[in-house]
């Protein structure tokens, strides 16, 4: 089943069976923006907003069709250009991007936790961006926390930004990780938790020949736990920053313009394949990012700049472009520490992920420990 949001805000759903293919008008009203889910028990959840600004969710279930609608918008305030849901612990979760009329380039990010009749909503951040088709982009893990890319877009750069939401505290990530680095025009992100809660992101860098594919994974387990690594992925451009991250029977894919990727291996490996038939299979190795050499030499330059003996008049007469480099040596510095806390926060996580198992079997020695 996919479905079809036309140009005059009418929404088809298209049903294949393996004998034959139907298409259906599922709501013909004037619709903005939606998204859908489909759960484990093959149930299709849809929330879409309407051009008066009313919020609504329909349930399908086999030949039955629950809608109900769940909220409100103001539309002449507010522009909203994206809406994304997730089922969390049987849980709605409603995530979307606005603007105000009045500043437009600057975002707000919501997140509404609907549970049979009641509700919580959160302000997750601000910040600058521009209308785009993807400004964000979310997945979960088998822990119920919730995983957030975000684009800021400004007139000649972009960046991508990690948050999180912690279910056991309720809250978000006070500090979001910059994930992409270049001073570049970095679009079109994408996120995917796999069966071992690993973290996969993608996005596209603009280069003056095209946009190039870039990867970064966050590991649970092993020697690089919770720590951002870029993976170098085969030289691939295109004119139009689009592609689709996903996963089949535990392997992961990239579907491109012109070509697949495939790993079988957790992202440490990758197999092309054209869309033509053709194949590569050279392994793509692993490679961690210059985060950690490129750390000391900045703490150096540092030090450097810090130990020369300048007097009065050089200090004066200073090259704006050091002082450019100092400056953005000490955003480094913000942002490895951003990481540790970011780092410290999923810890803890896991910790009252154990606490609230242990709360629910029977007391013993050790579960006296952790609740004392």
């Amino acid at each position: 089943m996919k479905f079809l949001l036309e140009k005059n805000g009418r929404l088809k759903y298209i049903k294949n069976d393996d004998e034959n293919s139907s298409e259906n008008i599922l709501i013909d009203e004037y619709i903005l923006i939606y998204d859908y889910i489909i759960d484990k028990s093959s149930i299709v959840h849809l929330v879409y907003l309407q051009t008066n600004g009313d919020l609504n969710y329909v349930i399908l279930r086999h030949n039955e069709k629950i809608d109900s609608k769940i909220g409100k918008f103001d539309m002449k305030s507010n522009d909203y250009y994206q809406i994304s849901i997730l089922i969390v612990d049987n849980k709605l979760n409603i995530f979307y991007a606005y603007s105000n009329k009045i500043n437009s380039n600057i975002y707000t990010l919501h997140h509404i936790i609907i549970d049979k009749n009641t509700r919580e909503k959160y302000n997750i951040l601000r910040f600058v961006s521009k209308k785009n088709t993807r400004t964000f982009v979310v997945d979960n893990d088998s822990g119920g926390n919730i995983h957030l890319f975000y684009n800021t877009i400004s007139e000649s750069f972009s960046y991508i930004f990690y948050t999180y939401f912690n279910p056991y505290k309720n809250q978000w990530l006070q500090n979001p990780v910059m994930i992409s680095k270049s001073e570049k025009l970095c679009e079109y992100p994408s996120i995917l938790i796999d069966h071992m809660d690993n973290i996969h992101g993608i996005w596209w860098e603009k280069y003056s020949d095209g946009y190039t594919l870039k990867y970064k994974r966050m590991s649970q387990t092993g020697k690089d736990i919770y720590k951002w690594i870029e993976i170098n992925l085969p030289s691939i451009v295109q004119d139009i920053p689009e592609s689709r991250l996903y996963k089949e029977n535990n392997t992961l894919y990239i579907e491109c313009s012109e070509l697949t990727l495939s790993s079988n291996n957790l992202g440490n490996d990758w197999n092309i394949e054209y869309k033509d038939g053709s194949t590569n299979d050279e392994a793509i190795i692993e490679s961690k990012s210059e985060e950690a050499s490129t750390s000391k030499e900045e703490i150096s330059l540092l030090h450097d700049e810090d130990n020369k003996n300048l007097d009065e008049k050089e200090t004066i007469n200073i090259n704006e472009n050091i002082l450019q480099q100092i400056f953005e040596e000490q955003d480094n510095i913000k942002r490895s520490i951003s990481q540790i806390l970011d780092t410290q926060l999923l810890l803890k996580s896991k910790i009252e992920r154990l606490e609230e198992q242990l709360r629910d079997q029977p007391k013993t020695g050790l579960k006296k420990f952790f609740s004392s």
